[in-house]
């Protein structure tokens, strides 16, 4: 037997071992034992076994990781004794965006702590205003100084851009109306819930799919701008029409806003607080949850403006499932603080397109 093959046994021998005591120690027993008397004869079938199977995955090209692989593969799904799946994945294709989207958006903050790291002088600024009393907490008036400070900017720099790049305008229309949405959002909360006023009532930082929402419709408008002019002028066409959707969005959210003053906030009630009272006047008259249609049309209004057809169709598909939904659960909440009276209301008046099958699902 020549030292190579010799190497090679004692190789299979100590793999072997391993193999056994792993087995072992998983049935809580010891692996060479006294009273095991099968050990050698293990020991050696297990070698012949392994001889035989290098011998026939090198003939193959398949080698024993990949077979392991597809055993692996195979456990995942249900196996013959009916055993379910251990995968969480979603299984039909709006799960399965919303959670690579919920998987994005999660990673979000994450990424640019990581994009701060090469800019040592911007990450000391970060940290010294998170450790800054003024600035650490969302009702610190440092914070909202400073979000105040940017919108108000944004809002000058990009109606002097529409006037400097013209064939840009609407990218800087764009941005003026989120300043205005953002400013006119801060500035409603401020008169309907005063004590709890904070930096998240600035809707850009209260919901991180409003960021990542944000950086999709930039890559979308420039990518197209600049490498399929020809394709964006197409549905440029439409962006008079987003215009006026965005405007008449913003519009009724922030009547809507006004006219519910104090009962407005963004937290879904569960229980009657005081002060708190059914309001059915004004723009509530003719269509039940006003607010959400009014930045629904302005989200969907603003990528038409822009000539984005990928993000119109997404941002629209994935705000009627979110607002459908929290419309469903809110209404079971005001169902159960005013009763008969919301009955009544909701009877009176519809819900309205495109969230009109929300109702069904009270």
């Amino acid at each position: 037997m020549s030292s190579h093959q010799s190497l090679e046994d004692n190789l299979y021998r100590d793999s072997d071992r391993s193999n056994l005591k792993a087995d072992a120690a998983h049935k809580n027993v010891h692996p060479l034992e006294p009273e095991d008397q099968n050990v050698p004869e293990q020991l050696h079938a297990n070698e012949r076994h392994h001889r035989e199977g290098a011998v026939d995955a090198h003939e193959s090209g398949q080698s024993h990781g990949n077979i392991r692989e597809r055993r692996a593969h195979q456990g995942g799904h249900q196996n013959e004794h009916g055993h379910e799946s251990h995968s969480n994945e979603p299984s039909n294709a709006p799960e399965v965006m919303e959670h690579n989207i919920d998987r994005l958006a999660n990673d979000l903050p994450n990424l640019v702590m990581r994009a701060l790291k090469y800019f040592p002088r911007a990450q000391n600024f970060v940290n010294k205003l998170a450790n800054n009393p003024a600035y650490a907490e969302p009702t610190s008036p440092g914070r909202v100084g400073i979000l105040g400070m940017v919108l108000g900017f944004g809002l000058a720099w990009s109606a002097m851009m529409v006037l400097i790049l013209p064939r840009f305008a609407r990218f800087y229309m764009w941005i003026a109306s989120m300043c205005v949405f953002q400013i006119l959002e801060y500035f409603c909360m401020s008169l309907a819930q005063p004590r709890s006023l904070s930096s998240k009532h600035i809707l850009l930082f209260y919901n991180r799919y409003s960021l990542l929402g944000i950086a999709a419709a930039c890559v979308e408008y420039w990518l197209g701008s600049l490498f399929m002019p020809k394709v964006k002028a197409v549905f440029g066409i439409f962006g008079f029409l987003g215009l006026l959707m965005a405007i008449f969005g913003q519009t009724l959210r922030t009547v809507s806003m006004l006219t519910a003053g104090n009962n407005f906030n963004y937290d879904l009630a569960k229980e009657k607080q005081p002060g708190l009272k059914l309001v059915t006047e004004g723009v509530y008259k003719y269509v039940r949850h006003p607010s959400y249609h009014g930045i629904f049309w302005l989200v969907v209004g603003q990528q038409v403006l822009l000539g984005n057809p990928i993000c119109t169709a997404v941002f629209a598909y994935y705000m009627i499932r979110f607002i459908s939904k929290r419309i469903a659960e809110e209404e079971q909440g005001l169902l159960k603080i005013f009763g008969n009276a919301y009955a009544d209301y909701s009877k009176r008046v519809p819900v309205g397109w495109p969230f009109h099958l929300a109702a069904a699902q009270v």
